[in-house]
């Protein structure tokens, strides 16, 4: 049985299935980290496994820190880089954040 995700959605290790398609991916807060004004969020493994689901957030510099033990969520077209899942978003207010 699928595990139910705030608001439905898929499951982070669900999100390569899914590549190509628009979905919502929900999965537990595993890292964050940046480069140049990118900013990079890992769900339910970090940088560098390539089990991940990242999204990532261009030109925005820094985000707000997230609390470790949080749920993230966002909504975008699902692709895959190098192997590994992710969302690309324009703005930081697409992310999610659920305690």
């Amino acid at each position: 049985m699928a595990e139910t995700q705030p608001g439905g959605g898929i499951a982070w290790n669900d999100a390569a299935a899914y590549a190509g398609t628009t979905q919502r991916v929900c999965g537990p807060l595993a890292g964050t980290g940046n480069s140049s004004d990118d900013v990079f969020v890992n769900l339910g493994r970090d940088y560098p496994d390539p089990g991940r689901f990242q999204i990532v957030v261009w030109d925005v510099g820094a985000l707000e820190p997230i609390r470790g033990g949080v749920t993230v969520c966002t909504a975008g077209v699902i692709t895959l880089y190098n192997g590994v899942a992710q969302i690309e978003l324009e703005s930081p207010e697409l992310i999610e954040i659920y305690e």
